[in-house]
């Protein structure tokens, strides 16, 4: 009987443990500004900038540019080498300050809709992983600097946000995973799903 508990015991920490890792990375998420302080403009090598950050599902890019100086498409890999915007996946049709979330483990290939800006490097590919092991040591944040980096620790406020993942803040059309969004206010504190989620695992530890 007591072994029964125990094994009992066992697997409900695991399931709650389960738990913890989904609701830490509930806030760890981050909403990168595209091209650091300067944002979606000319003059920043875009390629060099996605490159230098690791980008994890649940991320979101924020197109940080001018209504109508520029636009984003996010495009197949044949017409991302060509920058051809004639057929793109999706489009933020130039309205500026949009956003994308990462929704699923691939690489992404953004462009500008306007093939001159292309030609001269607005472009760039994304490459996205599955959501990494929560960061245990600091606040879940994640602290960034002014080219878009992160290293893990911090309030995590500057170019980059820390967001929601795509569960508590999904697209404004469901129709469409690639759906771009207007940009949003940073959330103040934990979003109230991880605290549900969070209050769930400690009534079902007492």
């Amino acid at each position: 009987m007591v072994l029964a508990n125990s094994r009992g015991l066992m697997a409900w920490g695991t399931v709650l443990m389960m738990m913890v890792v989904v609701a830490l990375r509930a806030v760890q998420a981050v909403k990168y500004t595209v091209g650091g302080p300067s944002g979606w403009v000319m003059g920043v090598n875009m390629e060099a900038w996605a490159a230098q950050n690791q980008f994890y599902v649940g991320d979101e890019l924020f197109f940080l540019y001018t209504y109508q100086q520029s636009s984003v498409q996010l495009v197949t890999p044949e017409d991302y080498k060509s920058c051809n915007t004639d057929h793109p996946v999706a489009s933020d049709g130039g309205m500026g300050d949009m956003v994308m979330t990462l929704l699923s483990a691939q690489t992404y290939y953004f462009i500008s809709g306007h093939a001159d800006q292309c030609m001269q490097g607005m472009r760039m590919e994304v490459k996205v992983l599955a959501a990494p092991p929560p960061n245990l040591n600091g606040n879940g944040y994640g602290n960034v600097n002014g080219n878009g980096n992160v290293n893990g620790n911090g309030n995590g406020y500057g170019n980059n946000v820390p967001v929601s993942p795509v569960i508590l803040s999904p697209p404004g059309s469901i129709g469409n995973p690639y759906a771009f969004r207007p940009n949003a206010s940073p959330p103040s504190s934990i979003p109230p799903l991880a605290l549900s989620v969070l209050g769930l695992l400690l009534f079902l530890a007492l």
